[in-house]
């Protein structure tokens, strides 16, 4: 784990500990989606015009939510 997801689990356990002593309900959710774009698609930063030919690895955007 790195730095940063190590960091969020530690906030994430602190609060679900609170939580449990102050006797109130905790809740989480998470979600993952694809947002990877049609083929074929324009890709920028090029001097002309260069289309998508497919995908490797799709993007994924990520969200966890802690209430």
């Amino acid at each position: 784990m790195n730095n940063c997801m190590s960091y969020l689990v530690l906030v994430a356990t602190i609060t679900m500990l609170l939580r449990s002593v102050a006797g109130e309900e905790m809740q989480a959710g998470m979600a993952v989606v694809d947002i990877t774009p049609p083929v074929p698609y324009r890709m920028s930063g090029y001097f002309s015009e260069r289309l998508s030919t497919g995908i490797k690895d799709p993007p994924l955007a990520k969200s966890a939510l802690l209430y």
